[in-house]
């Protein structure tokens, strides 16, 4: 949720709750925790008074590049004798296994 905001907010979280697919309540509860760990800021939404917009703050960003860095690092130490195209291959894979469990009925009953 922190990369989708850090990516297209500021954002509503009614705006979330459609992305995530995910009742109002839990989405509150998941940016009242990001709120708490100062990883997001509400600010008033200039268009409507009643509504706030979520954004990522600097402390977020910084924190989300950081996981980002130590993931690729990873992945990198992990996958680095995999040839090019295995990893194509395997991301192509990966990317069919993704559609297929997507879209309408996607979730498992």
């Amino acid at each position: 949720m922190l990369g989708y905001v850090l990516d297209e907010g500021p954002i509503r979280a009614s705006a979330l709750s459609t992305v995530f697919d995910l009742d109002k309540g839990a989405i509150s509860r998941q940016l009242q925790h990001l709120v708490d760990l100062g990883l997001v800021d509400r600010t008033p939404d200039p268009d409507d008074g009643r509504a706030t917009l979520i954004s990522v703050s600097a402390e977020g960003a910084r924190r989300f590049q950081d996981v980002t860095e130590h993931r690729r690092k990873f992945f990198d130490e992990r996958l680095g004798e995999w040839a090019a195209d295995e990893i194509r291959a395997f991301a192509g894979t990966l990317a069919r296994y993704n559609e297929a469990l997507g879209g309408e009925g996607g979730s498992p009953p």
